[in-house]
């Protein structure tokens, strides 16, 4: 990113991002799940998980409970 993010702003992500279901860890994967090799994993908010790598986003994963 070539600007400072300011709080609360969003920054436009371009690629073709898809979604997976992890039935068994109960997790949603927007992005590669299988694409994390000599990822770094940031996690940003509870049950919410970046995975980066070289600068840029790979996937986010998040937990959600189901009600």
């Amino acid at each position: 990113m070539d600007t400072e993010a300011e709080p609360g702003e969003g920054i436009r992500c371009s690629g073709n991002f898809k979604c997976f279901f992890d039935q068994y860890s109960g997790a949603v994967c927007i992005g590669n799940p299988d694409d994390l090799l000599n990822c770094e994993s940031v996690k940003f908010a509870q049950n919410t998980v970046a995975a980066i790598r070289d600068g840029k986003l790979i996937s986010v994963w998040i937990k959600p409970a189901f009600i």
